[in-house]
């Protein structure tokens, strides 16, 4: 129980800083976002046990769920946009200024 809660918690937090930290347009809202934002928590909980069943008999319990972190917390950007886009809700760099 304590490995999904590392990586719910690491989500919650880096999807916060994500998608309200950087200068980020979001296009499309309402219920939208929120569903693209679960869908995309679902992808990272998919991505991370996928790396964590592989490291996992290589560097234990411990130290595969540090691995499996690493490699999810990377494509964070990548599982976003894949969760929105199907959505209808876009995503993309805000222009200087705005």
């Amino acid at each position: 129980m304590l490995p999904w809660l590392a990586a719910v918690c690491v989500f919650t937090t880096l999807s916060a800083l994500y998608l309200g930290g950087f200068p980020l347009r979001i296009e499309g809202g309402g219920a939208r976002q929120l569903l693209g934002w679960l869908l995309s928590g679902v992808l990272f909980l998919a991505v991370w046990r996928l790396i964590l069943v592989a490291t996992s008999a290589v560097a234990g319990e411990a130290g595969a769920v540090v691995l499996a972190l690493a490699p999810s917390i990377l494509l964070l950007p990548v599982l976003t946009w894949a969760a929105f886009r199907p959505l209808g809700v876009r995503i993309s760099r805000a222009k200087a200024g705005h």
